[in-house]
């Protein structure tokens, strides 16, 4: 049907269809004179009993609240007291608290002190606000107070190491300083069955316990992440090595290291942190070891090298970090620098090594090119040195930069042909800025201007202070010129800035110089 309002005639073909907006565009006018029908008038006292009611209901909220506050100021002396300013202030500052304490992921992580016990009903409240998220536990226990039956607080631990255990599924992280007590205590007394990720084992005091620990129940559950600190061996704990992917050892014997290898198949990366020989150490009686998936080695000698490379191959190893204080071979009377194993090491394995770092107290450059020569495939080279023997090394940086030189005038014999970036443990005030430049001169014009230089486009150096590291003096304007057109050519030359907390970052090095002085010198 037609609708009575509308001036225009539908059509057949529109006649089932209804235009909503048309409804809700039409606005009806009463036909009497000022709404005087009594449809209007309904609809007038309706909206005038809302009004009435929204304003009643404004009221009773007002006194609602100010009943609310009276009761405040009766039963607490602190609202009663402040002025409001003071309480708006706190109330704004107690939402951010209100919303720490409802977040789960900012109650993850806990930490248990023999120092200062937590009360049970804390970590349980903790745990409960960390809902369903893995949790981060980290337990620290010291020699003074260590866990022993009998002494004040064993009570304490106990309580600790069962809720703990009641949680112990939620583990993605847990780092463990306890006594052999309190490591007992876990192995005997408790049924861990943890997920974790990581696993970092330290001792508060040492021990020559020569017992296996097994901490866990379910081996397949054990952690890809191993830290084992200063004091714990190899074989005192029970560990699922098969699952393992990387690990930092402290004190080991290069039987340790090897035997880790051994157990380890899928071990991507390793840190072998002061290997020394024991009395009853014989490694020339160790059997060899390929290991097809290490990636990353690092390896620190806690006094003469303990020949363990030459039990090792290790065919895809990319990153390799040596440290060494040297000694003096009483056969010989020599001071040997580098570990001889390397060169073996480097022979059998033939690894696509692409980055290589020695940390020693000093070098000899015959040995230095010799071992740089079984790596053509490495692009980042890094030599650090002691602080006390830094300026007497500055001769072995010389010749490198020398042999570097040297090899860019013969295509057919280039030494580190693929090197990106060189880093020397040198402060810029002992650098031979001056031998810098003619590593970077371009081969002769048979060849083409740049053709078959090596890709060597980053140098670092050493600094002590962010300060110092950007500008340097001391250095004549031929030289200085040069590094400039070093720079200009794309050359990244920068200084490492270590700080207080280990952290380093790469700070530019800069020059400045007269315009009219570079001038003649328009090639570096």
């Amino acid at each position: 049907m037609t609708c009575s309002h509308c001036k225009e005639k539908q059509s057949s073909s529109q006649r089932d269809f209804i235009d909503l907006s048309h409804w809700l565009k039409y606005k009806s006018e009463c036909p009497f004179k000022e709404g005087a029908c009594e449809p209007c008038q309904k609809k007038i006292e309706a909206e005038k009993d809302v009004v009435d009611a929204i304003a009643h209901l404004k009221d009773m909220l007002s006194r609602y609240q100010q009943v609310k506050t009276e009761m405040n100021h009766a039963h607490s002396p602190i609202i009663r007291d402040l002025p409001v300013e003071i309480l708006s202030n706190i109330f704004y500052s107690c939402l951010s608290e209100g919303i720490a304490w409802t977040t789960p992921e900012l109650w993850t992580v806990i930490l248990v002190k023999a120092r200062c016990p937590t009360p049970s009903s804390w970590m349980k409240e903790w745990f409960r606000r960390s809902g369903t998220l893995p949790v981060y536990v980290f337990i620290v226990e010291d020699h003074a107070h260590a866990f022993l039956p009998g002494r004040a607080r064993c009570d304490y631990w106990e309580t600790c190491f069962k809720m703990l255990e009641q949680y112990c599924v939620r583990w993605k992280d847990l780092s463990l300083n306890l006594s052999w007590a309190s490591y007992q205590y876990i192995a005997t007394k408790l049924k861990l069955k943890p997920s974790m990720r990581r696993l970092t084992l330290d001792i508060s005091h040492y021990s020559s316990e020569d017992l296996e620990w097994e901490l866990w129940q379910d081996s397949a559950a054990g952690p890809e992440h191993v830290r084992l600190n200063r004091g714990i061996r190899l074989g005192q704990f029970k560990i699922d090595w098969r699952r393992v992917t990387h690990v930092e050892s402290h004190t080991w014997t290069p039987e340790e290291c090897v035997s880790l290898l051994r157990n380890a198949p899928l071990l991507e990366s390793c840190s072998f942190v002061q290997v020394i020989n024991s009395p009853t150490s014989r490694p020339e009686q160790l059997q060899a070891v390929c290991h097809t998936s290490l990636r990353h080695l690092s390896i620190r000698y806690g006094g003469p090298p303990a020949r363990l490379f030459d039990h090792l191959t290790l065919p895809s190893l990319n990153t390799l970090c040596y440290w060494s204080n040297g000694y003096f071979n009483p056969t010989t009377g020599h001071i040997l620098l580098l570990d001889q194993g390397l060169h073996s090491l480097f022979r059998r394995s033939r690894f696509p090594l692409k980055k290589l770092t020695f940390v020693a107290r000093a070098y000899t450059i015959d040995s230095l090119i010799t071992t740089l020569n079984f790596v053509p495939s490495l692009t980042h080279l890094s030599l650090q040195f002691f602080k006390p023997e830094q300026y007497a090394n500055v001769p072995v940086v010389e010749d490198l930069l020398e042999q570097l030189s040297a090899s860019t005038v013969d295509i057919g014999d280039r030494f580190l042909p693929l090197l990106e970036t060189l880093e020397v443990g040198l402060p810029k005030r002992f650098f031979p800025w001056g031998s810098l430049p003619d590593v970077f001169v371009p081969i002769s014009e048979e060849y083409g201007s740049m053709a078959g230089q090596r890709p060597l486009k980053s140098i670092i150096v050493q600094s002590f202070s962010t300060v110092r590291a950007g500008h340097d003096g001391g250095l004549c304007d031929d030289v200085v010129c040069r590094l400039v057109r070093l720079q200009e050519a794309g050359i990244h030359v920068s200084a490492r800035v270590t700080s207080k907390r280990s952290t380093s970052t790469l700070v530019p090095v800069k020059w400045e110089v007269a315009g009219q002085v570079c001038e003649a010198h328009k090639t570096f």
